[in-house]
């Protein structure tokens, strides 16, 4: 199925089960076959079947790789491990994978069972049981398509999707963001330290943006913009002044802009997007939850196309591709909505609303997992699908807003098409209510649906009521009731309106009765008659009317694709957008002019703001405009010209000591040395001069380096080929370059698109990064300076690489002993994350340090305190050490590598039997 309304053809699901059966199957053949377990065994079927069941509990609920194969076949090669203690650990193995899955599960932490399975089973089993009670009382039916030969509606019905790519994003989300820690590689974002899916990113931003909404809406009087505390904290962007201003008022039961401060508080993100959007308000409520409702509308990415400024770039996530989706309503695929998957949500069987899962067995839901052909036992994504019905008791569906899971538009939209084309027979047209009981995860609780080949819709009936998301567009007439409200419905052109309609985001054409309606927000009218002394509401687009006398205007008004009357008197703060102007047009208060061309020897008005405006070469400007998204090609212009963002100039010469304006890109232009940048600028297409000093946060795209420049922090070098023997500076980010044989990077480097695999010879200085870096390529890699972080890198072999640094950190101390012996130059302390295995091969010269969970492996000579004199060296902060000792070092269990091996020889002691240790030695690997 593509995106060009082909046909829908459903499957069942065998294709599937046969794929994962026989891959569980080939690799617990092979497992036994590594072990020394033959065919010839008389307990061999037995095994392979304990050892399928251990492959598909690490398919379903972890992950099936190398290691976890080595682990099964160590296991099996055990002379201690009986079959009857394989049984036990296979049952085992099972419930450790669930727990495990639970516990790191995309979502939050309900309870302190989070992780116990038995705390999953029982409500999950007790949701079984009491939905298809449910089910049962309430005589529930399903379309036709899931019932099989025996009248049971137990079919599983599969729709192939054409491939995709998964994700299209906007990269320059993090760029915007990174002067507070946010940063992206191509696959996750980060942000103090925590790294997450950027539709996770973008659903949490919405979530707390719509809680502060809701709180905002209960009790209006609770926002107050004329805080002054609050508001000198914002206009300085003291966020650790906002989160001492909530503590401080916390205490004090002082419950001034409460909702406001736990917003800005979340993180430097949110304070930095909210506080934007407070300034803008300047003090008007209504406008700042305004903005503040579409911010959260941008962020929550439904149709996850995140569109932030002007550069997207499209990325392939692995976990997120989806080409198959599967809709299913049987109970037990219902259940697990939430529970026994790589996400929770509040439907988790320890979550606060599992109540509501029983609801959606019980009432007919549909749920649809999207998965990949590749790994079909993997769900990635899924959505409910929940029971519309009207009075008389018939059934429409409607996929839910909330997607769980990976955000991945092709699912999203595939599974709309299903419901509309499959499952929604509308046999008679009208609203249809949200089926009882069911959990309303911010969706509507009643649908407008219409009958196919519907030529007149009579909602006559429905005064006063209301209704969101419908596509009138097919038919002939719609009746309106007195009082209804209509949001997001595309209406056709003959509308009979009953009194006081109200619509908002809603396409209106050719009407003549706007007398009787209310127009809020987000609507457009288009070639439409209006009445004389019309008043156009805040945020209304006119579209192709024709203008009446005597009318006034609110905020934002935009007037689009026509063209103004000679002699017209544009208000103050309107947009024209694409509009024709007359010679006489004359110009209010920061009025707007968009996508349009303007004619030669036109001179921009006084205080007028340009955006995305084609200007001619004689362009004229008056006092004060701005200009925004407008490339500047041979163009004089003015000193109290003002640069929004998006602006650039062109093949076009600079003036010696030119003073370059915020946020301008410079494209294709020859530099005087001595030119200087107000901040944030981008540099494209050309050679920069020598001795050039570059800003903190530029961007230079396809340019050619110059010697002795100088870089501010966080420079992006873009597009670009290194030279022989160059040295990145410092805390540059690097993006989609072309690397020589030999090049050495700065401290504090990012990588993004990088690509090192042209076997050449690396060097690092205080090496580490947040996301995966591939070096095992490289001819040579040598880390120099204080420390190496290489817990996200993959090395060459250990002959190749060449540590001139202090400390390492690893992700375990197997990553250590792959490398060669040249590794024990210079290190002194290795940091790992995980616990080294007891009995593991350690360093005798080394200090072994696992600072999460309080563990010290001290070389011969060495004690906690010259251990903390060398971990800290150099630190600017003398007091580091003496804090260590005192507060880390009390807790710090601190043994020898001798030691350490000694207490694996006195555990084994303590073993009572054979079993018992073969037991101890799976789980210990589980």
């Amino acid at each position: 199925m593509s995106e060009h309304n082909e046909e829908i053809i459903f499957r069942s699901d065998d294709i599937e089960r046969q794929k994962i059966a026989a891959h569980n199957k080939e690799a617990a053949e092979r497992i036994l076959q590594k072990a020394g377990i033959t065919p010839d065994n008389s307990e061999y079927q037995r095994y392979l079947a304990l050892t399928e069941s251990n492959v598909n509990s690490a398919g379903r609920y972890a992950l099936f790789d190398e290691g976890v194969e080595k682990m099964f076949v160590e296991t099996l090669k055990d002379p201690e491990m009986t079959l009857s203690q394989y049984e036990t650990a296979t049952k085992q193995y099972r419930i450790k994978a669930i727990e495990a899955q639970q516990t790191k599960a995309d979502g939050g932490t309900f309870s302190d069972k989070d992780g116990n399975y038995k705390a999953l089973r029982e409500p999950y089993d007790e949701t079984l049981k009491s939905g298809v009670a449910m089910r049962q009382e309430n005589q529930i039916t399903f379309p036709k398509e899931f019932y099989d030969e025996n009248g049971l509606p137990n079919k599983r019905l599969v729709v192939e999707l054409d491939a995709n790519s998964a994700w299209t994003v906007v990269n320059d989300y993090a760029e915007k963001h990174s002067d507070i820690g946010l940063s992206f590689n191509g696959e996750m974002y980060g942000i103090n330290g925590q790294l997450q899916s950027p539709g996770k990113f973008f659903e949490s931003r919405a979530s707390k943006l719509n809680n502060f909404l809701k709180a905002v809406n209960k009790s209006p009087e609770g926002l107050d913009l004329s805080d002054k505390e609050l508001m000198d904290l914002v206009y300085k962007k003291d966020y650790e002044g906002i989160v001492e201003l909530n503590k401080t008022r916390g205490m004090a039961r002082d419950d001034r802009n409460k909702a406001l401060r736990n917003l800005l508080k979340q993180d430097k993100d949110l304070f930095k997007e909210v506080g934007s959007l407070m300034l803008e308000a300047d003090g008007d409520a209504e406008a700042f939850t305004k903005n503040v409702s579409q911010l959260s509308q941008k962020m929550k990415g439904n149709a996850e196309l995140f569109h932030i400024e002007t550069e997207t770039g499209k990325f392939h996530a692995p976990k997120a591709e989806i080409d198959r989706v599967v809709f299913s309503v049987r109970p037990s695929d219902l259940a697990q909505q939430s529970t026994f998957q790589d996400w929770k949500s509040c439907m988790n069987a320890v979550g606060r609303y599992h109540s509501y899962v029983d609801d959606t067995i019980g009432q007919g839901s549909i749920i649809a997992y999207g998965y990949s052909s590749q790994n079909p036992q993997k769900m990635v994504s899924r959505v409910l699908i929940n029971p519309y019905r009207n009075e008389k008791g018939e059934t429409v569906y409607r996929p839910n807003n909330t997607l769980y899971g990976e955000n991945n538009a092709v699912f999203r939209n595939a599974v709309g098409a299903v419901v509309e084309d499959k499952f929604n027979d509308v046999k008679e047209s009208g609203i249809y209510h949200q089926a009882p009981g069911l959990y309303n995860d911010g969706d509507p609780y009643d649908i407008l649906k219409v009958r196919k080949g519907e030529k007149c819709v009579d909602l006559s009936a429905y005064r006063g009521k209301s209704f969101y998301e419908a596509d009138l567009s097919g038919v002939e007439k719609v009746i309106l009731a007195d009082g209804m409200v209509l949001d997001n419905v595309i209406l056709p052109k003959d509308v009979s309106f009953g009194e006081k309609v109200v619509l908002k985001n809603t396409v209106l054409s050719d009407v003549d009765a706007l007398g009787k309606v209310v127009l809020g927000e987000g609507v457009v009218l288009r070639n439409a008659v209006l009445p004389e002394g019309f008043k156009a509401p805040d945020n209304l687009t006119l579209d192709r009317v024709k203008l009446a006398t005597d009318m006034s205007f609110g905020k934002n008004v935009s007037l689009r694709n026509m063209a103004l009357p000679a002699g017209y008197k544009v208000p103050d703060g309107v947009i024209l957008d694409n509009v024709t102007l007359p010679k006489d047009v004359t110009f209010g208060k920061d009025v707007i002019l968009k996508n349009m061309t303007l004619p030669a020897g036109y001179k921009v008005p006084d205080g007028v703001i340009l955006d995305n405006v084609i200007l001619p070469k004689d362009v004229t400007f008056g006092k004060n405009v701005t200009l925004k998204n407008i490339t500047l090609e041979g163009i004089d212009v003015p000193s109290d010209v003002t640069f929004k963002e998006n602006v650039t100039f062109k093949n076009m010469m600079l003036p010696a000591g030119y003073k370059v304006p915020d946020g301008v890109t410079l494209d294709g232009l020859k530099l005087s040395p001595d030119v200087s940048f107000e901040n944030k600028v981008t540099l494209k297409n050309m050679t920069l001069p020598e001795g050039l000093k570059v800003p903190d946060k530029a961007v230079l795209d396809n340019v050619t380096l110059a010697s002795n420049m100088t870089f501010g922090k966080r420079v992006s070098l873009k597009n670009m080929r290194i030279t022989e023997g160059y040295k990145v500076p410092d805390e540059a980010i690097l993006v989609n370059a072309t690397l020589p044989q030999e090049v050495a990077f700065g401290k504090k480097v990012t990588f993004r698109g990088v690509n090192f695999a042209n076997g050449g010879k690396v060097a690092f200085d205080d090496f580490s990064s947040s996301f995966k870096l591939d070096l095992s390529e490289c001819s040579s890699v040598t880390f120099r300076g204080k420390e190496a972080d290489l817990s996200n890198v993959k090395l060459p072999s250990g002959d190749k690489v060449h540590f001139q640094v202090d400390k390492v950190s690893l992700a375990s101390i197997d990553d250590w002993n792959k490398l060669a012996s040249n590794k024990t130059t210079g290190v002194k302390t290795i940091i790992v994350d995980e616990v080294p295995p007891k009995g593991a091969i350690l360093s005798k010269n080394v200090s072994i340090y696992c600072g999460h969970n309080d563990l010290l492996i001290l070389p011969q000579g060495k004690n906690l305190k010259s251990f903390a004199e060398e971990m800290f060296a150099g630190e600017a902060d003398l007091s580091m050490k003496d804090e260590f000792l005192k507060t880390k070092g009390k807790r710090l269990k601190v043994y020898s590598a001798a030691e350490y091996s000694g207490e694996v020889t006195g555990e084994k002691a303590a073993l009572k039997t054979m079993s018992q240790k073969a037991e101890a030695r799976f789980n210990k690997k589980v």
